[in-house]
């Protein structure tokens, strides 16, 4: 089976370069990092195209998120980080109120994913053992 780089926050929300404010710049630092890339078979990746994370089959977002690193173990009841990832253009591209809590949550979860991230490489590869 193919599968694609993506995405999480969709890259349309933060690529508009005819927006310049502080939220689009925020975005676009950590929406070009790997906080913000993950693995998904080809045609899933193809079906989704732009549309938010939170729009992805709900029979699937356990599964996903935990493979992901997004799924807060410390409350298995709740998807933590899918709405921070789940942002629209709108959230971001305008001076609305909530805009800037939207774009703290993305960075927030996004800073977490990539310290998981890297915690799962370190103890998977037992780098400790090599220092």
């Amino acid at each position: 089976m193919p599968w694609d780089f993506d995405h999480l926050l969709q890259q349309d929300a933060y690529s508009n370069k005819k927006v310049d404010n502080d939220f689009i710049k925020v975005c676009q630092q950590w929406g070009n990092t790997i906080a913000n890339l993950h693995l998904l078979p080809f045609e899933q990746n193809r079906s989704r195209q732009d549309k938010p994370l939170a729009t992805m089959d709900d029979t699937q977002h356990v599964a996903f998120l935990r493979r992901i690193y997004l799924w807060d173990d410390t409350n298995p009841s709740k998807p933590s980080c899918l709405d921070a990832f789940s942002m629209h253009s709108d959230d971001i591209r305008s001076n609305k109120a909530g805009a800037e809590q939207r774009v703290m949550d993305f960075v927030t979860a996004s800073r977490a994913r990539l310290l998981r991230l890297y915690s799962d490489w370190f103890e998977t590869l037992k780098i400790d053992s090599m220092l």
